[in-house]
């Protein structure tokens, strides 16, 4: 596809925001601004970016990480206490703990003390965050660092994933194609596809594999695709609406949305590949018939397993720049 045809943030913008914020904050001011009107980030243009990817590395620091959110925790606690109920209920407790009982009510009776043990309330809090924080949890959002596939970043989490055993990072190691990662997620997939998809709910597989967008998570949709039931129901919130509770459920083709849905057919169209039906895929998902939707993939099958092989070669043609630096990488 033609690079003109994507919009991409300008790279000044992610400078500016990493310069006038705390490194993780920027990060997420920089998630929050991809949107359809402004476009995505360019991945491969920051990978090599020497000046961003310093930025990007430095939010890894999880001591620095532990660091922020005490600083967060701390501003919110501070600010909880402009409200006077709230500073008083906090200023009881803290005469509590210093066992100071005794000078409760006098104190409470009196703004200027109850102001004057303001600051003393809030060291003692800060030190209780301090001392309850364990900072071994202190995890960044890695969504776009696990997208621009730095190696420093792969070899963090994979170190992590080895110390934090309570923690999972298998989404995480499966974006950069670590094969302990893959091992792990071959086997839960062919287990659901095994069972027809009937243990487990069958969108979270759908969605984790998408949301991947690597050569790996497209060849794994030519295994859910055999799964075959003509109907689930997509589970969604349930809302409240003029005093009636309104469940936005809707059926859907389960082969459908575990392709992936109108997304798949967009990509085969994106990269114009071989697929000759797109028309008849745009007036199926917006007309929402499930049982139409069904017998599209099911007449389809062959042609989208083909089209989807080709979209996997073409995915993994994009991905050699940053694969080529990964410890377990074998040229094929």
């Amino acid at each position: 596809m033609n690079a003109q045809q994507t919009k991409y943030i300008p790279r000044d913008t992610i400078v500016t925001i990493f310069k006038k914020n705390n490194i993780y904050d920027a990060i997420d001011k920089i998630n929050n601004l991809i949107s359809y009107e402004r476009g995505d980030l360019d991945y491969k243009s920051l990978y090599f970016d020497k000046e961003i990817k310093t930025y990007f590395l430095k939010s890894l620091n999880r001591n620095s990480r532990c660091q922020y959110e005490l600083e967060n925790k701390n501003r919110e606690y501070i600010k909880l206490l402009d409200d006077k109920k709230r500073l008083e209920y906090e200023v009881e407790s803290y005469l509590y703990r210093k066992k100071r009982s005794k000078q409760i009510d006098s104190i409470l009776k009196s703004e200027k003390l109850i102001l004057k043990l303001k600051d003393s309330v809030i060291a003692d809090r800060i030190l209780l965050y301090k001392n309850g924080r364990d900072c071994k949890g202190a995890i960044p959002n890695l969504d776009l660092i696990t997208k621009i596939k730095y190696r420093e970043a792969y070899d963090s989490i994979k170190k992590w994933s080895k110390e934090l055993l309570e923690w999972n990072f298998t989404e995480e190691l499966l974006a950069f194609n670590d094969p302990d990662a893959v091992i792990i997620f071959n086997d839960k997939v062919a287990n659901y596809v095994k069972n027809n998809g009937e243990n487990e709910f069958y969108a979270s597989y759908s969605q984790r594999i998408r949301g991947l967008n690597t050569a790996y998570s497209y060849s794994k949709l030519i295994d859910l695709i055999t799964i075959k039931k003509d109907e689930l129901v997509m589970q969604a919130p349930v809302y409240l609406v003029d005093g009636r509770m309104v469940s936005d459920d809707v059926y859907r083709s389960a082969n459908y949305q575990l392709l992936g849905g109108s997304n798949l057919f967009f990509l085969l169209k994106y990269y114009k590949l071989p697929f000759d039906n797109l028309n008849d895929e745009y007036k199926i998902n917006h007309g929402r018939d499930s049982k139409k939707q069904n017998e599209f993939i099911q007449r389809n099958r062959f042609e989208i397993k083909k089209a989807i092989l080709e979209l996997v070669k073409i995915k993994q043609k994009e991905e050699e720049y940053w694969m080529k630096n990964m410890p377990f990488y074998k040229k094929k």
